[in-house]
């Protein structure tokens, strides 16, 4: 898994923001919405490190390879 990747998720996926008061905060992501790759591998069921919205959050990799389609047309990567 690349830094800087994105996907559009086609179904919607929980997440864990971190970094909220010291603890961490669980999200659901709606589909639709665009989630780039900070760090981490995208292998079986390890925690993935994304932005959203401008948002701190981690994600199970295995949810971004069911429910997320890469973006790889550059004039979406701007999204």
């Amino acid at each position: 898994m690349l830094t800087g990747q994105k996907f559009i998720l086609k179904q919607s996926s929980r997440a864990i923001e971190t970094g909220v008061s010291g603890g961490m905060l669980p999200v659901t992501i709606a589909a639709g919405e665009v989630v780039e790759i900070v760090s981490g591998p995208i292998e079986g069921d390890r925690m993935v490190d994304v932005l959203y919205k401008g948002r701190s959050v981690a994600m199970f990799g295995i949810d971004l390879k069911t429910h997320g389609v890469e973006i790889l047309d550059k004039e979406h990567q701007k999204l």
